[in-house]
């Protein structure tokens, strides 16, 4: 932590965090999370930064055998919200909750939410990786936020028998 506004990350291993992408099951994509390769990695930071309104700012990149990106975010850690909350925190920024028939089984409790005003998904949603500033706000620390084609959602959903129409009606609803 430095000065204790700010907390240092390190990608470490060679491996950069997990990007949302299309898996074969049984004839059927379905998303799940793959390893990101570094440029997927600083673009889901951006994408952080610019949807959430965070600070996150790339401080280097150490060289060598495995490289690593090293960033840094303001602190924020007064305890971690439940699942619910981050569920309404997601809906408060428009995302649309993607069902579990359009994911890898594994990923049930890793919920994927999508965002179709600019085709921005939303994985590994679950309370691990959002935390509290105090005890209104919430904000996300290591959600996997990066844009996503309409094109794979439209296709994910049709395959697996889902009706995004249906799912958004639903979610207007909701703010209704």
């Amino acid at each position: 932590m430095e000065n204790g506004t700010h907390v240092s990350k390190y990608t470490i291993h060679g491996q950069f965090g997990y990007v949302v992408d299309q898996q074969n099951d049984n004839r059927s994509n379905k998303l799940y999370l793959r390893p990101a390769l570094p440029s997927e990695y600083l673009l889901r930071l951006g994408t952080q930064n610019v949807i959430f309104g965070d600070a996150i700012t790339l401080q280097g990149i150490r060289t060598g055998s495995p490289p690593s990106i090293i960033t840094a975010q303001p602190y924020a850690d007064e305890g971690r919200p439940s699942q619910d909350e981050v569920n309404s925190f997601l809906q408060q920024c428009g995302f649309i909750r993607l069902p579990n028939a359009m994911m890898m089984s594994q990923f049930a409790d890793k919920p994927f939410w999508w965002r179709p005003d600019d085709d921005v998904i939303a994985g590994d949603s679950n309370p691990e990786n959002f935390s509290r500033i105090d005890d209104e706000i919430i904000v996300p620390i290591d959600a996997i936020v990066h844009p996503y084609p309409r094109s794979l959602i439209e296709s994910t959903a049709r395959q697996n028998g889902v009706s995004l129409e249906k799912i958004t009606e639903i979610e207007a609803q909701f703010y209704e």
